[in-house]
């Protein structure tokens, strides 16, 4: 039965786990030669798609498992490197990236307003934040959420896309505007 619910919950959530498989979306958020940080980075598959457009790509995960694939998966690609690290204490310093993504794990933050600090601490003036994960607002997704906090150990909650507006606002410089995948500003 938890296996099923497991399975339900994979297939109702694949749109947002196919961010990942479709992370070169996430170029259209970069210029070329930006110093690019990668947070939550998983395997990589979005610093790597990254570093075809930026100069450097640091990508960051809490597990070294994670980390130790994502380096293998990169053997050949001179501009990323791949380090273990806490959203909470990212190691790096203040202003050090231009553009900050966080693509399908944010779903894992204990502390969702501590992690965009975090990531805005690491963002340079002018940097973009991208922001791409599984929201709320679907009944189903509300139901997959509930499931996958009782059988995947690190996942905390899915958010309201609303909810993820609020906390990027919360924490944005003067003059920025959060936007949905889609380009549409986000209600805050």
């Amino acid at each position: 039965m938890i296996r099923h619910r497991l399975t339900e919950a994979r297939r109702v959530l694949q749109p947002a786990a196919r961010l990942r498989d479709q992370a070169e979306a996430l170029a259209d958020y970069l210029n070329v030669g930006d110093t690019v940080l990668d947070v939550g980075c998983g395997t990589g598959r979005a610093s790597r798609v990254a570093a075809s457009v930026a100069g450097a790509v640091v990508g960051v995960d809490l597990s070294s498992q994670m980390i130790a694939k994502a380096r293998e998966l990169a053997i050949g690609i001179g501009n990323v490197r791949f380090d273990v690290g806490d959203v909470d204490r990212l190691p790096f310093d203040d202003g050090a990236f231009t553009a900050v993504l966080c693509s399908n794990a944010f779903h894992h933050y204990p502390d969702p307003q501590r992690a965009v600090a975090e990531m805005t601490r690491a963002l340079a003036p002018g940097g973009r934040l991208v922001v791409g994960d599984a929201c709320s607002d679907l009944t189903a997704a509300r139901i997959a959420d509930r499931i996958l906090r009782l059988v995947e150990p690190g996942h905390v909650r899915l958010y309201r896309a609303a909810e993820l507006g609020a906390f990027l606002q919360q924490r944005s410089r003067p003059g920025s505007r959060p936007r949905s995948r889609g380009g549409r500003p986000q209600a805050a």
